[in-house]
């Protein structure tokens, strides 16, 4: 459980999408789905067309986190909608919730006990009636919520791999490379080319949104054969790892492909062992992606990448 220290700094602070997804170890997927079935709703800002991002409080946290608790023990989704406008009726505080169980029969009965003699009183009525009755502890919610954002803060604050320090260094080198440029023409083979030799991947594709259909469409590939990494060569926003990454607006990394879902048979069948996505930004908007992929479980470069020498001459 965290501190009270530690608590008033995490109402104090905001995440993003998938900032959300790695601390409640939940996928964007489902995330999405919630949000869009009406179940919950970022309360720092809501995604406003193509290029916004979703920002969420700690609030919005804890509440994501007992959507996945209900989900779990079974409770239809318009019962969870029923419980969540129950507790937002209540207005209850942190402190409040920290005290409060929240007693359901997963169906049409919604009711708050804020003592455990109460609530123990409530549980033996049911079972007199025989009526399943479920009880959420709002307290471990809470804390649930608090002990996963020390651990993902823990692990990225402490334990950062070099992966990811390359990947970010890559996409601030492109972002910065593309603000050079301006209104210049890209030489996508050039440029992709030139990221393959910073970073030491062996492949490499580039996507730009097509705003008239939106869609992400595939400009250009480089790599050790004549065929893209991916089994697509056009994404819907929010589709696979590029439209993931696009929507989102934040670097993707894979490490291990078995399994994944995301039109990465062909990546599998190379033998690609590490796989990033960056999202490709003019200013705060995203304009496309760009991909990299290697036969290594890491990069093999080393230092900060930068591409001014070569897209400066462009």
């Amino acid at each position: 459980m965290a501190t009270a220290t530690e608590t008033v700094e995490l109402q104090q602070d905001e995440w993003s999408s998938l900032e959300v997804c790695k601390a409640l170890r939940i996928t964007y997927r489902q995330l999405d789905l919630w949000i869009r079935s009406g179940l919950m709703a970022p309360s720092i800002a809501r995604a406003k067309g193509y290029g916004s991002a979703r920002r969420f409080s700690f609030e919005d946290l804890v509440a994501i986190e007992l959507i996945r608790q209900l989900i779990d023990s079974h409770v239809p989704l318009q019962s969870v909608k029923k419980a969540l406008r129950h507790l937002r009726s209540h207005e209850l505080s942190l402190q409040e919730l920290e005290h409060a169980y929240l007693v359901t029969d997963a169906e049409d009965y919604f009711v708050l006990y804020y003592s455990d003699r109460d609530l123990d009183k409530a549980l033996q009525e049911a079972m007199q009636r025989g009526r399943p009755i479920l009880s959420v502890s709002l307290g471990n919610v809470l804390a649930a919520t608090q002990e996963r954002i020390g651990m993902s803060r823990s692990l990225s604050r402490g334990r950062k791999s070099t992966v990811q320090t390359v990947v970010d260094h890559m996409a601030e080198a492109i972002t910065q490379s593309l603000g050079r440029m301006k209104n210049r023409a890209l030489d996508h083979e050039k440029f992709l080319c030139t990221v393959l030799q910073q970073t030491g991947a062996e492949f490499g594709e580039l996507f730009l949104f097509d705003r008239s259909r939106r869609k992400l469409v595939l400009q250009a590939f480089v790599g050790l054969d004549d065929e893209p990494i991916q089994d697509k060569r056009e994404y819907e926003l929010g589709e696979g790892l590029p439209g993931l990454a696009a929507q989102t607006g934040e670097p993707i990394i894979r490490t291990y492909l078995g399994g994944e879902p995301r039109f990465m048979k062909r990546a599998q069948r190379k033998g690609i062992r590490f796989f990033a996505c960056v999202p490709l930004k003019v200013g705060p908007i995203v304009v496309g992606t760009i991909d990299i992929a290697s036969m290594h479980p890491t990069l093999p470069a080393n230092g900060q990448p930068s591409l001014s020498s070569s897209d400066s001459r462009r």
